[in-house]
């Protein structure tokens, strides 16, 4: 997760809150951005990839 951890500091260094969350089964990202927009979060940036495969 290195790409991540550069964008996290960066956001984090420009004053943003960053919550990082790993999703754990189909649907799973689905539930987060419900729950996200729910909670009156401002955004949800999602980020896919095949876990090294």
């Amino acid at each position: 997760m290195v790409l991540s951890g550069a964008v996290v500091d960066r956001l984090e260094r420009a004053g943003i809150e960053v919550r990082v969350v790993r999703t754990g089964c189909p649907g799973h990202a689905s539930e987060l951005a419900r729950e996200a927009a729910d909670a009156g979060v401002d955004a949800v940036v999602a980020v896919g990839g095949r876990d090294g495969q």
